[in-house]
């Protein structure tokens, strides 16, 4: 069954933040950083089959404010269908 990366075009709501190394170009949604080392990144994946992604309306992931702390290291991603 083909099936369609939801997020592959998802839309941030603040910048990712500035890191060495910096974030991926493409859309990740959890971010662990160990005191002094660098940052890891994980990209996240909402697949979709053929017939959901002709009713994705868009895609977005809302990054947390604070990047520790907070209790989470996850930002929410999200695709909403037109059903």
């Amino acid at each position: 069954l083909p099936l369609t990366d939801g997020l592959a075009d998802a839309l941030e709501d603040r910048p990712a933040p500035k890191d060495t190394p910096p974030a991926p170009a493409r859309p990740w949604a959890h971010r662990f950083k160990p005191p002094r080392k660098p940052a890891h990144y994980q990209l996240f994946h909402i697949w979709l089959s053929d017939a959901a992604a002709e009713r994705k309306a868009e895609a977005g992931i809302n990054r947390r404010t604070r990047l520790g702390g907070d209790g989470s290291d996850h930002d929410r991603a999200w695709v909403p269908l037109d059903l």
